[in-house]
């Protein structure tokens, strides 16, 4: 999906920098500097599992997921990437799901696990509370 989305951005004009599994980290750290850095390089294409961990993404503003994660934790620990400390910048985040597809069971499935993870033991923690209303929220936003 991020070689379609990269073909569309190159045949728009648009500057971007790309982060993915096969990604070594040297690579990584100079596209994080660039994104950072470079105002003409307007757009970091990245997959949610290569975003997810150890990276400082307060230089975006906007988050647009392509394909939802089975586990909605991973999408939320990607999108706090973006949210971080540091964060001078209002966040826009955009969910594409097409109706009747794959995605929307995993969207079912999402919300089952949030569910599971909300109610261990009759219990529920603050920060499970504030994760699964964004998450929540953001599916609200394109429904």
């Amino acid at each position: 999906m991020l070689d379609l989305i990269a073909v569309a951005l190159r045949e728009n004009g648009f500057e971007f920098e790309r982060i993915d599994g096969q990604t070594p980290l040297e690579r990584r750290l100079l596209a994080l500097k660039t994104l950072h850095d470079d105002p003409k390089c307007t757009v970091m294409l990245a997959s949610i599992g290569s975003i997810a961990e150890g990276v400082d993404l307060t230089a975006a503003s906007r988050v647009h997921i392509i394909e939802p994660q089975w586990n909605p934790m991973v999408e939320a620990q990607a999108l706090d990437r973006v949210h971080r400390m540091g964060q001078t910048r209002d966040v826009v985040t955009t969910r594409y799901i097409v109706k009747d597809s794959i995605e929307t069971y995993v969207q079912d499935i999402q919300q089952a696990k949030l569910k599971l993870a909300l109610e261990p033991f009759g219990k529920v923690s603050a920060q499970t509370i504030a994760k699964e209303n964004r998450l929540q929220n953001l599916q609200k936003a394109l429904v």
